[in-house]
């Protein structure tokens, strides 16, 4: 996805995965056993972060943002 935050801001409750794939125009990578529920997907933007996203009967139950650590400062001179 271009932007993890932006998509984490967009999601509520109740979307289906569907609306999320549209959103996205990515089907995002299974996390869980394939047809298994509940049904958990990732999507991941180029600066590695990430929404996880759970879906129960196909409808979003819960989505969680991931963002990696800044690099650390570079030390002072």
């Amino acid at each position: 996805v271009d932007s993890a935050v932006m998509l984490n801001a967009k999601l509520k409750p109740g979307m289906t995965l569907l609306h999320v794939v549209a959103m996205t125009r990515a089907l995002g990578q299974l996390l869980s056993a394939k047809d298994e529920q509940p049904e958990i997907f990732r999507w991941t933007d180029a600066s590695e972060s990430h929404v996880t996203c759970t879906f129960v009967g196909g409808k979003l139950a819960h989505h969680e943002l991931f963002r990696p650590a800044p690099d650390a400062a570079p030390p002072a001179p």
